[in-house]
């Protein structure tokens, strides 16, 4: 008795559902006279594209393997397979494969050759699709137009915003600005019942793919294939849409996540800090971000006694971390209570700035475009090309940094708004949250404490002579 089941699989533009796709497959088997085993299910999944461990395809596989089942049943070739290699895999397994209208039988050496033609055509019309799809959207993005290649969340495909989405999007840039990591907007998004535009949770990469899309303020990309085979994004100009991000906060966000030394700091604090000074205070000495650490301090009695510090990941520095934070909540309470500095902050025309920085940065990257023309005529040679290039990128970076320093700097805005600024900011319960305001305020430098132990409290004198040696040790670099 043959075993046969069947292979059902809709993406997200099919024209016949998994649902209506079952029925067909469970009539072909009972007419056959085989025995009805099940269904595999691959729900939005892509016949063009790998289909790994974990979908129903892969499960399929090896019950073909295990002799569990002994026939593949689908609605049609598109359904089960596109590429030559899928059907390789199958003919080596010996399976018998029937599709519903009948385009091919395994079970024939015609209906072999026959699928195999069927296949080869099918992997054509894939990529021709493909590449009419990518010349639409280069087309659409030099018009100003969002591409249809999937909608953005928090957008409808013509652009349009969805409210409640773009809440959202705006409460994960909020979440992010103030300290949280990605897996903990990942994990408050499933909490709240929020899914991405194909109906399912949010993943901590795509979360990250969110806050790195310029489609929320506006801009219009294309990705293009390097010779090396490398994906790189190219700036096209300004969109017709409406953002839903301010620029400062775009660019803010994204200096932090494409940041070289943010593994270092990841190593450093965890996916998300635990401390203050975890991943934000400096070593004096190399610059690296300070890590969490502990040691043992042994008493008279032979008691021991674990204490936290902050440590250098090379070894340059070691501070208690109890003290060290002691001194620099005093140092940035005292800032935030001085009305002058916090009125300075609070009064600054960002909105201007920003306009004035997205400027310039939009001209820097059309002429970037522009020099392959002035190439391409014949107007520079290659080597003037690459300098003016150098030149201009080198402008951008720094106009993009100036940006992410006004968004950090709106951090602010819900500690200065507070009847005791530094209150507010001490009250925070999350270290992650303070952590954001103390780098919107300054940089912490630490540096080599000289040797020796806190002394006892009976001696009050030694322990005001010891702390300011320890504080002298901790710098303070005020952003203007």
């Amino acid at each position: 008795m043959i075993r046969a089941a069947g292979y059902a699989r809709q993406s997200l533009d099919v024209a016949e559902g998994i649902d209506r796709q079952k029925p067909r497959i469970r009539a072909l088997i009972d007419a056959r006279g085989w025995t009805f085993t099940g269904v595999y299910e691959d729900n939005d999944t892509s016949a063009s594209k790998a289909r790994g461990k974990g979908t129903a395809w892969a499960t399929m596989l090896d019950d073909l393997r295990a002799g569990r089942v002994d026939a593949i049943v689908a609605v049609d070739l598109d359904r089960l397979l596109r590429t030559t290699r899928d059907l390789n895999t199958l003919i080596d397994l010996g399976a018998k494969v029937v599709t519903v209208d009948g385009e091919i039988d395994l079970s024939t050496a015609d209906g072999e050759f026959r699928a195999t033609m069927l296949a080869g055509i099918a992997r054509f019309e894939s990529r021709r699709k493909g590449e009419r799809q990518k010349r639409a959207n280069d087309h659409r993005a030099k018009l100003g137009k969002p591409q249809h290649s999937g909608r953005a969340f928090g957008y409808d495909l013509d652009g349009t915003i969805r409210p409640t989405e773009a809440d959202v999007v705006r409460e994960v840039f909020h979440q992010f600005t103030r300290g949280d990591g990605l897996h903990t907007i990942t994990a408050w998004l499933a909490a709240t019942g929020v899914t991405n535009t194909r109906g399912k949770a949010w993943t901590r990469s795509g979360v990250h793919d969110l806050l790195l899309n310029p489609r929320y303020v506006a801009e219009r990309w294309i990705l293009r294939t390097q010779p090396d085979g490398k994906r790189v994004r190219e700036y096209v100009g300004p969109g017709t849409w409406e953002p839903i991000i301010t620029e400062d906060a775009f660019r803010a966000v994204g200096a932090v996540l494409t940041d070289p030394a943010r593994r270092d700091k990841a190593a450093a604090e965890g996916n998300a800090r635990k401390y203050l000074g975890a991943g934000t205070y400096l070593c004096a000495v190399c610059d690296a971000p300070l890590k969490t650490a502990y040691g043992v301090l042994s008493a008279k009695d032979g008691a021991k006694t674990t204490y936290r510090k902050y440590e250098c990941p090379r070894f340059h520095v070691s501070r208690r971390a109890d003290y060290t934070d002691e001194v620099v909540e005093g140092a940035i309470s005292a800032r935030l209570r001085d009305p002058a500095i916090t009125s300075a902050l609070a009064s600054e025309d960002n909105a201007g700035a920003v306009r004035e920085l997205r400027d310039e940065a939009n001209g820097l990257r059309d002429r970037i475009d522009g020099f392959a023309i002035d190439f391409a005529d014949g107007l520079l040679n290659a080597r003037q090309v690459q300098i003016a290039t150098e030149r201009a990128e080198t402008r951008l970076h720094e106009l993009d940094m100036q940006l992410a320093q006004i968004g950090s700097t709106n951090a602010l805005s819900g500690i200065l708004g507070a009847p005791d600024p530094a209150a507010a900011w001490l009250a925070l319960p999350d270290p992650r949250a303070r952590a954001v305001v103390l780098d919107a305020l300054c940089t912490v430098r630490i540096h080599r404490q000289p040797r020796g132990r806190r002394p006892s409290d009976a001696n009050p004198d030694k322990v005001a002579a010891w702390a300011e040696g320890f504080a002298a040790g901790i710098e303070l670099v005020w952003n203007e």
